[in-house]
């Protein structure tokens, strides 16, 4: 198949767990054997990035006008259009329906009506209520619009699939895992890690929370306990959250970098407090085989191989769930104190994430996106020509 994925800008997968998720993407549907291409809509925040793909569409970083321009020469031979994220789905849209022809997949990374819904229930001021109603609009106008919707969770695709309107909507995973790592025994300082960026929103609530409420307490009991915080963090946060000495910021870091990080911690946290979809640092953590000590909200969605969102234990993940500040310490806590418990979780991680989100898993999924999204298409178009 002829396949163009859009993107808002062009990928940076030392930078963002978005962008990782893009790139596995772009990886998998050229070796499903198809011809890909990728165009990003702005430069922004590009110029640093190591990662390259080198089948860029032409005109990339030149809005609609630039795509409308090389689809001129090659949106009548293109079979599947797959747009990232609702403000470039939605922005985007008008460019694509102009070639029938082509199946228009919109991969939503997450729910941002369910996200603003869990930020309006934890802070409640009148911005979040704002955001819901925005959010709802513009991921409608998405849905309807889209002959096939994916999501990262059961419960994501489900809310999706509850509107008559919308296209077909299926659950999708969102990272492609080659190999997990199995640590034969686990370091003995207390180092915690952190991955996310500052551009994430739950990213900043979610630092914030741990270093004021939560990593006090932990230090209480292990004083000689360290944060690494990986991703990009500007200057002035890092700053700010660096006033105590415990918190350390790595930066943006390549994959080997990554790794090396992981073997030297103890525990993986996730404190995210709103948000939707799958959380990357989860899955990363897991994968190197790195207990994780999360929020409801960090593991929600994570077990996408089941049939609901059910709740489930986390331990068979390979997780600690807790959700106050005195839990989440005392779950930290017990994973730097308890040599067997750190084992056991490490090895139920590790063999969760490579019966979910093995590669293979991973492609045979987006080859039976890809087979519904053809479908559709034929779909749409035979109602077409029966309503002329």
């Amino acid at each position: 198949m002829q396949i163009l994925v859009i993107d808002a800008r062009r990928a940076t997968p030392e930078r963002h767990g978005g962008s990782r998720s893009v790139v596995d993407l772009l990886d998998g549907l050229r070796d499903l054997g198809n011809d890909v291409h990728y165009f990003y809509d702005s430069h922004a925040d590009t110029a640093e990035d190591p990662w390259r793909w080198e089948r860029l569409a032409g005109d990339c970083g030149a809005g609609p006008d630039g795509l409308a321009h090389w689809l001129a020469a090659n949106g009548a031979t293109l079979d599947v259009a797959i747009a990232v994220r609702p403000l470039i789905a939605a922005r985007y849209q008008p460019q694509l329906s102009q070639y029938p022809t082509i199946a228009k997949i919109y991969f939503g990374m997450d729910n941002l009506e369910l996200r603003a819904r869990l930020e309006s229930e934890l802070k409640g001021t009148p911005d979040s209520v704002r955001r819901i109603s925005a959010s709802r609009a513009l991921e409608r106008r998405c849905w309807h619009r889209y002959d096939v919707i994916t999501h990262l969770t059961v419960s994501e695709a489900q809310f999706v699939a509850q509107d008559p309107k919308a296209g077909l909507s299926l659950t999708v995973p969102v990272f492609s895992v080659d190999e997990v790592a199995k640590p034969e025994v686990p370091i003995s300082e207390p180092n915690l890690v952190f991955v996310g960026g500052s551009s994430y929103e739950p990213n900043r609530d979610a630092l914030a929370w741990f270093v004021a409420d939560v990593f006090p307490r932990i230090l209480a009991q292990h004083p000689a306990a360290q944060l690494v915080v990986v991703g990009y963090w500007p200057d002035e946060l890092r700053e700010h959250f660096s006033r105590l000495s415990a918190v350390q910021f790595a930066g943006t870091v390549s994959d080997p970098d990554l790794a090396a990080i992981y073997q030297r911690s103890r525990v993986s946290i996730a404190p995210i407090r709103f948000g939707a979809g799958v959380k990357g640092k989860v899955v990363a953590a897991l994968s190197n085989g790195i207990p994780v000590v999360s929020t409801a909200v960090g593991l929600e969605g994570l077990d996408i191989s089941a049939e609901d969102d059910a709740p489930r234990d986390p331990g068979e993940l390979g997780a600690v769930r807790a959700d106050d500040a005195a839990s989440f310490a005392d779950a930290v806590c017990c994973l730097i104190d308890d040599e067997n418990e750190w084992r056991s979780l490490s090895e139920r991680g590790s063999q969760f994430v490579a019966r979910v989100y093995s590669r293979a898993k991973f492609m045979s999924a987006w080859e039976a996106a890809l087979e519904a999204a053809i479908a559709e298409r034929n779909r749409r178009l035979g109602e077409t020509i029966q309503g002329v």
